[in-house]
């Protein structure tokens, strides 16, 4: 077996969200989506290439956008049983130290906790902030809550690149 790096993220963290992110740090588009025009009204924020599901082994898995972002193709397993906190969800792929800012950036986002390498003594390498100090909830559905997570997600920046991934 290989050495991985496993992100354990809360349960409030919906799978779409994960791969919303995710999917901005590695390059890809997030623009402001507006609902006036339709009887609901409001607006969220919308992520393009849409990450592409798959199942390995029944474990959802993220594709973005088969290369489409930075020319690369991304391949990251989502545990819904993470196995270190009840109810917690585990994010995993293949350990490389040059997407440790990727994954940082993950846990400080979501208020997750790291695992850079899961062969090591240590661990967790990590511990992100939690959403009181955040100023966002993760599963704000509605009103301020809703518009709070949203904005949180236009804001996400870049953090690497396709060659930094594949490096």
């Amino acid at each position: 077996m290989g050495v991985d790096t496993k992100l354990y993220l809360p349960p409030e963290a919906r799978i779409e969200d994960v791969f919303d992110v995710l999917t901005i740090m590695l390059g890809g588009d997030v623009y402001k989506h507006d609902f006036t025009a339709t009887n609901h009204g409001g607006w969220s924020a919308e992520v393009r290439p849409v990450p592409e599901y798959k199942t390995f082994n029944d474990i959802p898995t993220m594709v973005v956008a088969n290369g489409d972002v930075n020319g690369a193709i991304y391949h990251v397993y989502y545990h819904f049983e993470g196995g270190f906190l009840p109810g917690w969800k585990q994010l995993s792929t293949g350990y490389r130290t040059e997407r440790k800012p990727l994954w940082i950036a993950m846990t400080d986002f979501f208020g997750g906790m790291l695992d850079m390498s899961d062969s090591d003594d240590i661990e967790i390498d990590h511990a992100g902030i939690w959403s009181e100090k955040r100023g966002y909830r993760l599963d704000g559905s509605d009103g301020d809550a809703w518009y709070q997570f949203q904005e949180a997600k236009l804001n996400v920046k870049q953090v690497l690149t396709a060659d930094e991934w594949n490096h």
